[in-house]
């Protein structure tokens, strides 16, 4: 089953490819190569190793809520591995995965080092959706275009949704009291809505016990927020710099406005290999929405999935160098398979 999802998400992905390329075609895609600029690519690489720096340190924080604690440089060269699994393999399990097993086997609790991950990218989450929703008001025009609109309008749900799992006791509960006398009448739709519940209910399991965790330390709460404010400053500056790598300097508010929305994308887990093409694609989208070519975006999305394989590459090094990868690849073949 998961091996078709797996061509599926290929097809998509391949899909996307195809249509980006109809988006460039006859705008010289390979001209704004011919004017790249090494400074602004090499201060393009050393920004996003300072942004996996700071998703680490956000990291440690969050583990060290919970009593753990591990050498920096030891979190830095599992958030690299992690990098590895979900940026080069098309693998039903994410990174996220194998870098809490790894912590956990460090720590020697499985559950502390699941939830500081789970936190991880669960705060980053939630400011993205936040951002998604009022960054257009940079350029309030944005909001009556529809792929806009619609996106905004699928973030501020997710916000809506999350805000009930956070206030209400038994969420899915009443979800399902809501939408059983719907979805009994067709069976498939009973069907589907309940594995979906039952996703919701893990979901809520964790988020439950996440923030317990967090209540114990409101001061590191606070430095969590501050380190995941810098994590998106440092996107912003992230797309800038990589547009100026081609000689194209966008207006900061365009970036600010819809980078949020493009970045959703990679929410959706309907391609392999870190959103490969589907995030690409929402970049030429969203930020033709404020002026930028598609030729010149291009060029910038192709030099962030570079960056992306890059960190991937590091991660491969550490994971062939490390003395638990056979026992990773257990945990991946146990959880992969179906």
């Amino acid at each position: 089953m998961k091996k078709r999802i797996l061509l599926i998400k290929c097809a998509v992905a391949l899909l996307f490819v195809v249509t980006i390329a109809l988006m460039v075609r006859g705008e010289r895609p390979a001209e704004p190569f011919k004017r790249i600029q090494p400074w602004f690519v090499a201060l393009s690489v050393l920004l996003s190793f300072i942004m996996v720096a700071v998703s680490c340190l956000k990291w440690r924080v969050l583990l060290g809520i919970s009593g753990h604690r591990l050498p920096f440089a030891t979190m830095m060269r599992l958030y690299f591995i992690g990098y590895f699994f979900s940026a080069l393999l098309p693998s039903a399990i994410g990174g996220d995965v194998i870098r809490s097993w790894y912590c956990g086997k460090r720590i020697g609790n499985q559950q502390d080092a699941a939830v500081s991950v789970f936190l991880e990218r669960f705060t980053g989450l939630l400011l993205l959706l936040v951002l998604a929703v009022f960054g257009p008001l940079l350029k309030p025009g944005l909001y009556a275009k529809p792929a806009v609109f619609i996106a905004v309008a699928c973030a501020a749900v997710l916000l809506g949704v999350i805000s009930m799992f956070i206030v209400l006791p038994r969420p899915v509960d009443t979800a399902r009291a809501i939408a059983g006398p719907f979805t009994r009448r067709i069976g498939l739709l009973s069907k589907l809505s309940e594995r979906i519940f039952e996703k919701a209910e893990v979901f809520h399991g964790k988020l439950r016990e996440a923030l317990r965790v967090l209540k114990r330390s409101p001061g590191a709460l606070l430095l969590v927020i501050g380190l995941t404010v810098l994590f998106y400053l440092l996107t912003w500056a992230n797309v800038y710099v990589a547009y100026r790598a081609f000689e194209v300097v966008p207006e900061w508010s365009g970036i600010v406005s819809v980078t949020a929305v493009a970045l959703l994308a990679g929410v959706l887990p309907i391609a392999p290999l870190g959103g490969l093409g589907l995030i690409e694609f929402s970049y030429l989208y969203y930020f033709e929405q404020v002026g930028l070519a598609n030729v010149d975006t291009f060029a910038m999305s192709i030099l962030l999935r570079l960056k992306v394989f890059l960190l991937g590459l590091i991660g491969l090094v550490f994971y062939l160098t490390g003395s638990d990868r056979g026992e990773a690849e257990a945990v991946r073949s146990g959880q992969g398979s179906d």
